[in-house]
């Protein structure tokens, strides 16, 4: 569960080797992500938005993620206490997105500890992925 959405076109005119810039990739990407979900609420662009999840759409069930950007908002908004009142997923993902970052600019800047920080960081994303799942059934089922 690791975001890396800056285009590999931009960083590989910065930075030859391909570790340095998925590290430097997931590390702008995860602070691009938090800073999005920090203005979102501030620009009320949320609200104009309608809300459409082609995942509810096509299979009729309630989607796994749509609760984790409300969540996400609200942790912005009110605090962890009621974001994780309303998805403890949410707060799950936010937490994997901060601690990203710190993460992913020790991998960039020290070459020595960058496998274990990416294993690390791998191991902690499915663990996130684990708990959508969980909070998905339980959405589902409970």
């Amino acid at each position: 569960m690791e975001f890396a959405i800056i285009p590999k076109s931009l960083l590989n005119r910065f930075i030859s080797d391909p570790d340095s810039r998925l590290h430097l990739n997931i590390f702008l990407s995860s602070l691009l992500l938090l800073l999005a979900f920090s203005f979102l609420p501030v620009l009320e662009i949320a609200g104009a938005i309608p809300h459409v999840c082609v995942f509810q759409f096509l299979f009729h069930l309630p989607c796994p993620g749509c609760h984790v950007v409300r969540g996400l908002n609200l942790m912005v908004e009110s605090g962890f206490m009621t974001a994780w009142k309303y998805s403890p997923a949410a707060v799950m993902v936010g937490s994997f997105l901060l601690l990203q970052i710190p993460l992913r600019l020790c991998a960039f800047v020290w070459a020595r500890p960058r496998v274990f920080l990416a294993t690390s960081s791998k191991w902690i994303g499915r663990s996130v992925l684990a708990s959508l799942a969980v909070a998905w059934l339980v959405n589902i089922f409970g």
